[in-house]
């Protein structure tokens, strides 16, 4: 992310997004695809001038997939860098086990990378989805199965 001084007609004003992902386990490669997805984007939107003159600084954190690890790290990071946005994190569990502390805290969950139904209950106001549940996903591709390759049966794990 951008450095203090790396844009000259600018105020340092930043806009804090904490990104929990895994970085080193069971999901790395997932996850590095989504870091360095995000890292452009954000790196081209701090080009332009950032939001409303505002500087987006991204702070990515190796959770391991571990939804303990998950909070823990964003707990810490809260105390020293107070981030209102969490981005993407990676998987059900973490994102479930950030709940309570972005209800508390009033944190924004951005596009977690996670299908499970309870994350979609219309009480959790301080979450947006850009994927599709599993349920969803599952009842789309027995409906392609059934219209395009003529199937009846399907066992799903």
């Amino acid at each position: 992310s951008l450095e203090k001084g790396q844009h000259p007609s600018m105020e340092w004003l930043d806009i804090a997004i904490v990104c929990p992902l895994d970085l080193s386990e069971s999901a790395k490669i997932l996850g590095e695809r989504l870091r360095a997805g995000i890292d452009l984007r954000i790196r081209k939107l701090n080009r332009e001038g950032g939001i409303h003159n505002k500087l987006l600084r991204l702070y990515l954190e190796d959770d391991k997939h571990i939804p303990e690890i998950t909070l823990k790290k964003i707990q810490n990071l809260q105390k020293n860098h107070p981030a209102k946005i969490i981005l993407t994190p990676l998987g059900s569990e973490p994102t479930k086990a950030l709940l309570p502390l972005a209800s508390e805290h009033n944190l924004f969950v951005a596009f977690p990378y996670a299908g499970d139904m309870s994350l979609r209950r219309p009480s959790l106001r301080h979450i947006i989805h850009y994927r599709n549940s599993y349920e969803a996903e599952i009842r789309a591709l027995i409906k392609h199965a059934k219209e395009n390759l003529l199937k009846q049966n399907f066992a799903i794990f």
